[in-house]
């Protein structure tokens, strides 16, 4: 948005919206006392984490909050009002009124019939001096419009041809009388948009130890981060139910007995480094009333502890409960503590407590244990050992009985010693500080020789590499301090297994001098380029002997904050990477489809250009898959980080980190069209324009796939959302459009925010594939991923797809990498070189990259796909979620899409919108088009061709000037809403009936015969899920609405 001399734009961000499960993105917009959208946002974020103290948000922005919050306390009050704008809304009845433009969409009765969005008429009211981002839909030439807007103290920012639309910013309190403008269709508020990407976090399952006597409940069992392999619940109570899992009585408190059945705990290892929980974090149970009684109110609640070395409590860190009617089968429950900050101290470790509020009608059964139902406890947690780090070499001082000349093995840690007095292990023989070492140690030498000591770290928490630079620093002298004497050290990286045992000596290096001098010595000594890798579980151990020729034994010094010996280098976890195979992509692969020769284009924060990920390793081509770059209004780099990962997830071929962290389609082109700011803010306005420029260029750079990973801040319906009316252009020149479901979800349906709420897209949410390859234990990515039924009717969203812990490529110079280290993934390359170019996250973001990647596969078998058959694909081949109404038609399967696209032949495939009614703001007329009410004489049928393959610009200087019909009018045929896709009620239809009657009818035009279509493959039947009875009027299998034909 361009700089006004009497304002001047500045951004706050608050990166809590990174965190997983967060419902809102938070951005606070900030325009010097001119700016609606300022204090909307203000207003909004005032609401939305009113109960998250400053102390959450991150430290770039703690400087600023408070004078921010002071300065604005009293605007926030007054137009606390602002906060109308999150609220679902619908119209009134429409009455077309005398004052209303000719052709324009009128919404509400009497004065409020105005083409204005009526939020935006409220907020006008509240501040009418404030200036508003709006877009103006006009009916044909502008000139007119354009000179009343320059008139009203208005400016035109941005033409959006795409919708005949303009880009204005004028004064709040002159958007009624720009509506009674002649030529003025619709206007609504140029919305800020928002990426969903999260921040990811650790998993650690909850795990089952079935005992051998009966038992109300277990005594405190394991967390780790193994996933279970029991493929059966254990019965903890067979005595008196034969169900599986465990009864646990209601009225239970953290302190009840085990044996009373009313509580159960878990309990995470000791940390092997001081750790800090912060941010968000959330156990995962299923869970179920007793006997599985359906519609029984029951309460779970759950706490985290942080536990000393001793196995005691030192303090309740989070509470958290969830409360709901219960389902005769288990359920999904996911608990959320937020704002969580507190450091633990290594050796502490943590406990999670469940128990069953004594409200609840009944007591409740738990399933956990095994691999289709992995409850697990995830935290945010950070300092655990996924990232770069320098270890201590530290020894416990202790009393030592008797002499010694060495140390049993001693442990490593994070943290730097305090103490600044060196132990003496040896103080009967010369009352020197440190430890000796005798000449002549070896390897194999042992602990209680005197001639080795060994330091060993913690297992590893994950597949871990170290390398390719790693030194062991140490302070070492001559024993006594002995000057011109000739000594050497030696020093080995040791590989040990889980139970200790020696697996592979990695690598040894030495140090030696003439003189040692008269004093410690500071010396290093490196293990240089070599990388080592670990599987979870296994031990590095650092072992350090003397030479034999060696004049004197040797003393360390080691432990103490003056001398702090230590292992530096780089330690990497390899994290699993599991989406490829839960969605068949390497299936796909495998038969040769990899994404050659299709374009996706990416409309987000930019992509990084010369990342090794994106280079064309076929030979074919240019040597960069990224096609082309456009920056809408900026440069087309990527400040942010949030287009580049989502790049990564279509189409990285993992070069960066040796083929580890590949996208979906490993070899597509990809074009790179930037529209938000260095911290991830954009505005609807821009975003058209980007889709502008897509439809412009789309034949040069033969674009099929556009993938939009964000979603408008402001609720609207699909007909008056520029952003849904310019996607749908798209989708009817013959582009694939996916775009994510939103962040805003949970366990209950939540609100469609566009371009999802719009039928001529793929709108996609998040599973969780539990680190899993097959999909069968899948779950919704329920503290985060939106579900729901739109104002129109349509269930979103149309497909989940893995969209949690995925790791994807990381924008070296952006806010991504510098606001989130303990996110990096670093991995060692083919040679040997660490890069730190992935990142782990999660959110519907990613999910739809995945689907956008899942559509350019496809496309590249079969070029002849218009966008709503690869819809129908990836939907009727969706993998089903179990109990998860919230992942559409189910989790993406791409190469079941991909059988089935082949196994057509050279018959026609099915189209997913057959009867999905177009956009309002692209039909023409010059007759008023009313919300409740579509009256379709108004709409120009010569320029719609209903098969969404060729539509190359929609009419808008319509010759039907008085209101008659051009062609033919729609008439409501029995042709269900999707064929392989159902809609799930509650279907939002006026009066629970089909909107068919009020439609003028007319003779359909002759159809040509279809020729015989391959028999479908046969799909499993849906269980009948309790509780969804849509009501009268309405069916699940067959929705019926008006069916659109040209």
């Amino acid at each position: 948005m361009p700089d006004q001399p009497a304002a001047h734009w500045r951004k706050l961000s608050t990166t809590n919206d990174i965190e997983q499960g967060d419902k809102r993105a938070l951005s606070i917009w900030r325009r010097c006392d001119k700016s609606i959208g300022g204090i909307l946002y203000r207003s909004w974020a005032c609401c939305v984490c009113g109960n998250k103290e400053p102390s959450m948000l991150p430290q770039l922005d703690r400087p600023i909050l408070p004078q921010f919050l002071s300065l604005h306390r009293s605007r926030l009050i007054r137009y606390f009002l602002v906060l109308v704008w999150l609220i679902p809304w619908t119209p009134a009845a429409a009455t077309p009124m005398a004052a209303t433009p000719t052709g324009a969409l009128s919404i509400g009765t009497g004065q409020s019939a105005l083409p204005v969005h009526p939020e935006l008429l409220a907020l006008a009211a509240q501040a009418p001096q404030m200036t508003a981002p709006v877009i103006v839909q006009t009916l044909g030439d502008d000139t007119a419009v354009e000179k009343q807007i320059a008139r009203l103290g208005g400016v035109v920012t941005q033409r959006l041809n795409i919708i005949h639309s303009l880009a204005v910013e004028l004064p709040a309190g002159a958007v009624a009388e720009l509506g009674r403008t002649p030529g003025v269709r619709w206007i609504s508020l140029d919305a800020p948009v928002e990426s969903h990407t999260s921040s990811a976090h650790i998993r650690y399952y909850l795990q089952g130890n079935p005992p051998g006597v009966d038992t109300a409940a277990q005594a405190t069992l394991p967390m780790t981060e193994t996933v279970p392999t029991a493929s059966r619940l254990p019965n903890y109570d067979q005595d008196r139910d034969s169900a599986p899992g465990l009864l646990i009585r209601r009225g239970g408190t953290v302190d009840s007995d085990a044996a009373s059945g009313q509580v159960q705990r878990w309990r995470l290892g000791p940390f092997n480094t001081d750790m800090r929980l912060s941010g968000s974090s959330f156990v995962q149970l299923y869970a179920a009333m007793k006997d599985f009684a359906p519609g029984k109110r029951g309460k779970l609640w759950a706490y985290i502890y942080q536990v000393d070395v001793n196995g005691q409590r030192q303090e309740l860190i989070a509470t958290g409960s969830l409360s709901r009617t219960w389902r005769s089968s288990w359920q999904t429950a996911k608990i959320k503590f937020d704002n969580v900050d507190v450091l633990v101290d290594e050796g502490h470790s943590l406990e999670l407590v469940v128990t069953v509020d004594a409200t609840s009608e009944d007591d409740m059964w738990l399933a956990f244990g095994t691999r289709s139902q992995p409850a697990a406890y995830r935290a945010n947690l950070q300092d655990a050992l996924l990232s770069a780090k320098n270890f201590y070499l530290v020894n416990y001082p202790v009393n030592v009985e008797g002499d010694t000349e060495s140390h049993p093995i001693l442990p490593v840690r994070a943290r730097k010693p305090k103490n600044f007095t060196l132990p003496n292990f040896d103080t009967d023989r010369d009352g020197g500080p440190g430890i000796v070492i005798k000449r002549g140690g070896t390897i194999t030498s042992s602990d209680t020789s005197g001639k080795i000591q060994r330091w060993r770290i913690s297992p590893f928490q994950a597949d871990t590499q170290i390398g390719p630079n790693v030194e062991f620093e140490l302070y070492a002298a001559t024993k006594s301090f002995h000057k011109n004497k000739f000594a050497k050290l030696w020093a080995y990286l040791i590989h040990r297994d889980a139970e200790g045992r020696l697996v592979h000596v990695l690598g040894s290096g030495s140090v030696e001098a003439e003189d040692w001098g008269e004093t410690w010595q500071q010396k290093t000594i490196a293990f240089n380029n070599s990388t080592y890798a670990f599987p979870a579980g296994h031990q590095l151990e650092i072992a350090l002997t003397v030479d034999d020729t060696s004049e004197r034994s040797m003393w360390l010094a080691y432990g103490s904050g003056l001398y702090p010996a230590q292992l530096k280098g780089e330690f990497w976890a390899l994290l699993p990477q599991v989406f490829l195979d839960t969605i068949g992509a390497r299936t796909v692969w495998d038969k040769g489809y990899e994404g050659r020769g299709v374009r996706v284009a990416v409309i987000d924060s930019g992509i990084q250009p010369d990342m090794p990920d994106f280079v064309r390793e076929s030979g074919e081509g240019p040597d960069s898959r990224i096609i082309h770059s456009e920056g809408i209004g900026t440069n087309p780099n990527d400040e942010f980080g949030h287009g580049t990962f989502v790049a990564g997830v279509i189409g990285s071929n993992g070069s960066a980190s040796g083929g580890y962290y590949k996208g979906v389609a490993p070899e597509v082109d990809l074009i790179n069209v930037r529209v938000s700011d260095a911290w991830g803010g954009a505005y609807e306005s821009t975003v058209v324009a980007a889709i502008q420029w897509v439809l412009e260029h789309k034949d040069e750079y033969n674009i099929r796939v556009v993938n939009l990973s964000l979603n408008s801040s402001t609720l609207q319906p699909y007909h008056q959302s520029p952003l849904d009316a310019a996607v749908e252009v798209l989708w009817f020149n013959g582009i694939v459009v996916v775009v994510s479901a939103g962040n805003n979800g949970g366990a209950e349906p939540g609100v469609i925010y566009p371009p999802a709420n719009d039928p001529f897209v793929i709108a996609v949410g998040s599973t969780d594939d539990m680190e899993t390859a097959t999909p069968n234990d899948d779950v919704l990515a329920a503290d985060y991923s939106v579900f729901g039924v739109t104002g129109e009717g349509f269930f979103r969203p149309d497909i989940a797809a893995p969209g949690s812990y995925i790791i994807s490529t990381l924008a070296d110079a952006s806010n991504f990498k510098n606001m989130f280290p303990y996110y990096h993934r670093g991995v060692m390359d083919p040679s040997g070189n660490l890069v730190k170019l992935n990142f782990q996250a999660s959110g519907t973001s990613i999910s739809s990259g995945m689907v956008a990647g899942a559509a350019a596969l496809l496309l590249q078998a079969r070029p002849d796909l218009n966008p709503d058959q690869v819809k129908y694909l990836l939907t009727a081949s969706a993998t089903p979620i179990a109990d998860e109404a919230g992942a559409g038609a189910g989790s993406l399967n791409v190469a079941k899409a991909l059988e089935l696209a082949l196994a057509y032949g050279d018959n026609p495939i099915p189209s997913a919108n057959t009867g999905q009614p177009v956009s309002q703001l692209l039909t023409t007329g010059s007759e008023p088009i009313q919300w409740n009410s579509v009256n379709w004489n108004s709409v120009n049928w010569n320029s719609v061709n209903w098969n969404s393959v060729n539509w190359n610009s929609v009419n808008w200087n319509s010759t039907a000037q008085d209101g008659a019909a051009t062609a033919n009018a729609p008439t409501a045929s029995n042709i269900p809403v999707g064929v392989g896709h159902t809609l799930r009620p509650p279907m939002a239809l006026e009066n629970d009936e089909l909107p068919s009657e009020d439609l003028p009818t007319a003779p359909e035009p002759e159809q040509p015969e279809e020729p015989e279509q391959p028999e479908e493959p046969e799909k499993p039947e849906e269980p009948e899920k309790p509780g969804t009875d849509p009501g009268p009027g309405t069916s699940t299998k067959d929705i019926y609405l008006p069916v659109l034909r040209q």
